[in-house]
């Protein structure tokens, strides 16, 4: 059986968000910041091999790697993951 993450996303997903770099990129400065005092910022990036790329762009809330992916995986995180610095790799197959 293939563990999940769901619940554990449900009680700190609020914590967080993610973003797609257009997004962040349409942003102004000032809205940027207010995100970045509020929640953990993570960053969408490309996807690989079996594999999807994320950044943590700020984590005011101190949540931990696994915190961070699990968020970054929508509570889903079937196949595990590693972290590369502050990129998380999640593996897809």
């Amino acid at each position: 059986m293939i563990k999940t993450w769901f619940k554990e996303y449900e009680k700190i997903k609020d914590k967080a968000v993610v973003v797609y770099p257009y997004e962040w990129d349409c942003m102004s400065e000032k809205q940027r910041n207010k995100i970045l005092s509020k929640k953990t910022v993570i960053m969408s990036g490309e996807s690989g091999y079996a594999c999807k790329y994320y950044e943590i762009i700020g984590n005011v809330n101190n949540l931990s790697d696994h915190d961070c992916t699990i968020i970054a995986d929508g509570g889903n995180l079937c196949f595990g993951y590693r972290m590369d610095g502050q990129r998380i790799v999640v593996y897809t197959d």
